[in-house]
């Protein structure tokens, strides 16, 4: 049987590794709504940029309706290309939160492991 001293101590470990876990998850949902955050205000600056564009284009259009093609391709095809960066970006914070997902499982997994480990060193010794 184990003296109080090692309960009380297997307990303290115990809850400093809870702790953590709480504080690790704490800390990732906490960043999951500053980049979902994020990802809105990007989300609403890309329609209202292209909402303005669409005005200026349909005023440009107006006033020079016969020979502005090869502008209003240019125009087309820098919109293309902003959309598309809007687009990788998204993909990078995308793929870099999941990846800061994957770390904070592996170090939880970690945790989990090294109480288990502690735990079974406990058993061990009260044999």
């Amino acid at each position: 049987s184990s003296t109080p001293t090692e309960d009380l101590s297997k307990q303290q470990s115990e809850q400093s590794l809870r702790k953590g876990l709480q504080e690790t998850t704490c800390k990732r949902v906490q960043r999951l709504e500053e980049e979902s955050q994020y990802m809105e205000e990007a989300k609403a600056e890309e329609k209202h940029k292209g909402a303005r564009m669409d005005v200026e284009k349909q005023q440009r259009g107006d006033i020079e309706r016969v020979n502005n093609f090869t502008e209003v391709d240019d125009e087309e095809k820098r919109q293309q290309e902003e959309a598309e960066k809007a687009e990788n970006k998204r993909k990078e914070v995308e793929e870099a939160e999941k990846q800061r997902m994957e770390e904070d499982e592996r170090q939880q997994e970690e945790a989990a492991a090294e109480m288990q480990r502690k735990e079974a060193e406990e058993a061990e010794k009260q044999r």
